[in-house]
């Protein structure tokens, strides 16, 4: 019998034969859409399949889902190590408004009761720190893991670089998990990675012959343009038409000033 990640490859393809209707079905129901977007189902397909991945991708690609579908297919928890308390607060919300049973663990978390239910696996999707996956004690691994844990993700994984060497060390530790969680497929998801940090996510979280994918950066909906304006009441007066015109088509603008008194200037 051929296996694939400990699992029997009928299983594995009876697996993907649910994501198969998922994506026609229920990715409309929980997501509000019917389709995938580029990477996005190949990922998916080998996260299922116990692979560890790296997706990079650009902001507002879709990484997330990434992340979100295979605990809905495979029935078992999703854990996604995120580094802000009020991102992990946002997604759970947005989650929960699509009937999926999401939480986090952290020091703002007010509901006791969620470190032992998610330690039973009821949740689908369970966010926490770095700093928090690397405190709770080995016994909450063990037992998750006997629930059954469908994948560990590590969202903005370009801080395992950035900041894991100093100001949050605890992202470098991360990798101690590893051991803990052997046939778990660990998940790197970032917009900002050069060849360099894409190398040291994978050797962070000790992935094995991962599967990688790097997607278009191209935003066709945004362009640099340059115009040199006077400075002086005309700047401002030409500054303000433009951003006029860009507020009448529903679009949203960023002004950057280089001090304090320009910003004032624009906004008065």
């Amino acid at each position: 019998m051929e296996i694939v990640s400990g699992c029997p490859i009928s299983i594995v393809n009876n697996v993907l034969e649910v994501l198969r209707v998922l994506s026609l079905l229920d990715a409309d129901k929980y997501f509000g859409f019917s389709h995938f977007r580029p990477y996005q189902r190949e990922v998916i397909e080998k996260i299922i399949e116990g692979r560890d991945c790296l997706v990079v991708m650009a902001t507002g690609s879709g990484k997330s889902l990434c992340y979100q579908v295979p605990p809905l297919v495979v029935k078992k928890t999703g854990i996604v190590v995120s580094p802000l308390i009020s991102l992990m607060q946002d997604q759970v919300m947005a989650l929960k408004q699509r009937g999926i049973r999401a939480e986090y663990l952290g020091s703002a978390q007010k509901d006791f009761t969620v470190h032992s239910k998610a330690e039973r696996g009821q949740f689908d999707i369970l966010f926490m720190t770095p700093e928090k996956a690397c405190a709770v004690p080995t016994s909450f691994w063990s037992n998750l893991l006997k629930a059954g844990i469908s994948l560990f993700a590590v969202d903005e994984a370009h801080c395992i670089s950035e900041w894991g060497h100093g100001f949050r060390v605890k992202y470098k530790h991360l990798e101690k998990l590893r051991e803990v969680l052997l046939d778990v497929p660990f998940v790197g998801l970032t917009a900002t990675a050069t060849e360099k940090v894409r190398f040291e996510i994978i050797s962070s979280l000790k992935m094995d012959n991962p599967y990688v994918t790097i997607g278009s950066f191209d935003r066709t909906n945004l362009f640099y343009g340059v115009k040199l304006l006077k400075r002086g009441q005309s700047f401002i007066d030409e500054l303000v038409w433009e951003i006029s015109k860009d507020v009448a088509t529903g679009g949203s603008t960023i002004i950057y000033c280089t001090t304090i008194k320009d910003v004032e200037k624009v906004m008065c």
